[in-house]
């Protein structure tokens, strides 16, 4: 609207500079727009393409999702495949929680310690805190010095029994038989010997020799029937066959 102003103010008495002047200001507002236009047109282009990035990120993440989901179907698939081998770990954590009970009842029913004991039982339950913490070295070091520092205190037979499961928990599976194996030699009218040899017939069972497991789980029966290990070991045993 200026220039056509400018255009009518001087349609009177314009030189040729003056229309020069007129043209070349024409010539530049006219380059602006053109300017302005053509990253008005960069700009309306670069959504394009980020619109189109965008759908083609979201159509590679439906392909992602759906590789996922049948993944997950394989998946179930081997776990389907697998059940049978699922239960048999089940059965043997039934078995150990069993077991754990048993203890607890056993350690509830225990007579409180003397006074003069304080120190023995200081010691006995840090081991027992690692133990718990599942601090391997610390616990098998703890329940080892208690063993040696108080070898007649009458948790002996724990420090033991949780000694022996500690090394099975750590894979050294001869050494924890041994270390169970003490206990119904050492103690056999202590409520753990029954406990112990349930254990080892697990162990046995779980490194694949069922003979040697039938043995240690008969043994619980015949020598602690009214146990609640031998309630376990008669399942067990009616399991092996």
């Amino acid at each position: 609207m200026a220039l056509v102003l400018c255009v009518v103010g001087f349609s009177g008495c314009a030189t040729k500079r003056d229309i020069r002047d007129l043209r070349a200001e024409i010539r530049a507002h006219s380059a602006r727009q053109d300017s302005i236009f053509q990253r008005l047109f960069e700009s309306v282009d670069a959504i394009g393409d980020t619109l189109e990035n965008e759908a083609y990120a979201n159509f590679e993440f439906r392909g992602q999702m759906a590789r996922e989901v049948l993944d997950l179907k394989d998946q179930l698939i081997q776990l389907q495949e697998l059940s049978g081998q699922n239960q048999r770990t089940l059965t043997q954590l039934r078995d150990q929680v069993e077991a754990g009970r048993a203890r607890l009842d056993q350690t509830e029913t225990r007579p409180a310690p003397g006074t003069g004991d304080d120190e023995a039982d200081a010691a006995f339950d840090a081991a027992y805190a690692a133990y718990q913490r599942r601090s391997s070295t610390a616990a098998r070091l703890g329940f080892e010095q208690f063993l040696q520092q108080f070898p007649t205190h009458e948790r002996v037979p724990e420090a033991r029994y949780y000694l022996a499961d500690q090394l099975a928990q750590d894979g050294n599976v001869d050494e924890a038989i041994a270390g169970f194996l003490r206990i119904p030699e050492l103690y056999p009218a202590d409520p753990l010997a029954a406990d112990a040899l349930y254990r080892i017939g697990v162990l046995e069972l779980d490194r694949g020799d069922p003979d040697a497991a039938r043995r240690y789980f008969q043994r619980v029966v015949t020598g602690y029937p009214d146990s609640d290990a031998a309630r376990v070991a008669r399942e067990r045993l009616s399991e092996i066959g």
